[in-house]
């Protein structure tokens, strides 16, 4: 019995776009053997993957972020994150990162190892929806898989709440200034 690969597209079986679904299809002409193959073959099938929600966090000295050329928000040491929502995220995503935004030891301890979490210094917050640019097909970037307003403002809130966060301004242009420290980038999902 031989069987041979066959390609799904993405969009006939819901998975986020450019992913692709495998099942195995015999060319047996048993149709009970198709049928065990086709059915094995799923089971194995990885799950879809779904975008998660995202923070670019930087540690920096200072940042600050301007809107129609007014400072909306500014802090000193700490955190500038820049948050992107999933079309497919809730409260808990927002809760989780948030906490793990607070958690992350990225400052120098004592012997000047990255070892400290945030403690008493500022996070400031940015909406930043590019996060989500999907580039795989051309140059102009796709944005599918990021949240529509009317569901990442709510969550873009909740996370700042949750991780103490002074906040930009969601949905503006903004102007976002910062002195990035170390540099220390880190791309954190939940």
């Amino acid at each position: 019995m031989s069987t041979q690969p066959e390609a799904h597209s993405s969009k006939a079986h819901g998975l986020p776009f450019g992913e692709r679904l495998t099942v195995l299809e015999s060319t047996d002409s048993h149709a009970d053997d198709k049928t065990h193959d086709t059915q094995a073959a799923t089971a194995r099938a990885p799950a879809a993957i779904l975008p998660m929600m995202r923070a670019l966090v930087q540690r920096v000295s200072r940042a600050a972020v301007r809107v129609d050329g007014d400072v909306v928000a500014a802090i000193g040491p700490g955190l500038l994150v820049l948050l992107g929502v999933a079309s497919g995220d809730g409260v808990e995503a927002a809760d989780r990162l948030a906490h793990k935004v607070r958690a992350l030891r990225i400052f120098a301890d004592a012997e000047g190892q990255m070892n400290e979490p945030l403690g008493e210094r500022e996070i400031l917050c940015v909406s930043q929806f590019s996060l989500y640019a999907d580039t795989r097909r051309g140059n102009r970037p796709s944005f599918t898989q990021a949240a529509r307003g009317e569901l990442a403002e709510p969550l873009y809130e909740r996370f700042c709440a949750q991780a103490g966060a002074l906040k930009g301004v969601f949905g503006a242009h903004m102007a976002v200034e910062l002195t990035n420290d170390g540099p220390v980038t880190v791309l954190l999902e939940a």
